[in-house]
């Protein structure tokens, strides 16, 4: 896959901020949630997700796996590459490519147990936000919703949980 952000990294505190291990550590990370349409119909869902470091970005990918009642079973993919945290500066901007939405860009920034999230397309028809709260190191609560210009399209709630060494291989 081609990096949307190549070239573009900047040398970054790799060591961990206010003690978050999501994005700042490179693991898989196991999630269950709800996502809740336009409609209003909750999917319960199931998804994985990684993150991995390269020489001057982090990267984070995931599938996520929603099971509609009396339908199959949909998959949605994401990919995210975030710019490493400078030292001493509690923002990052961050890209990803989205088939549906097109280019995404945002922005995260680290407040004490939070890691807040915005994004805009690059059209400007998408925008969503976003919350990590680290419960503790292994766990955190996810909310976010997306809108297609002032109209609210998807929200969603989850809980990612660290994937134990032992399941690693490692």
């Amino acid at each position: 896959m081609k990096r949307i952000n190549a070239g573009r990294g900047r040398p970054g505190d790799r060591k961990t901020r206010m003690d978050h291990t999501l994005f700042f550590q490179e693991w898989t990370w196991d999630s269950r949630g709800e996502y809740m349409d336009d409609t209003g119909q909750i999917l319960p869902f199931t998804g994985i997700s990684r993150t991995f470091h390269e020489n001057d970005l982090w990267f984070h990918e995931g599938k996520m796996t929603l099971t509609p009642a009396g339908g199959p079973p949909v998959a949605v993919e994401s990919r995210l590459e975030i710019v490493p945290f400078e030292k001493g500066k509690p923002t990052t901007p961050w890209t990803a490519l989205n088939p549906g939405l097109g280019i995404l860009a945002g922005r995260f920034t680290v407040i004490h147990e939070a890691i807040l999230s915005s994004c805009r397309s690059e059209n400007g028809l998408f925008s969503g936000c976003e919350t990590f709260l680290r419960i503790d190191g292994d766990t955190y609560h996810n909310w976010g919703t997306l809108f297609r210009e002032k109209e609210r399209i998807s929200s969603w709630t989850l809980r990612l949980r660290r994937k134990s060494l032992e399941s690693e291989g490692v």
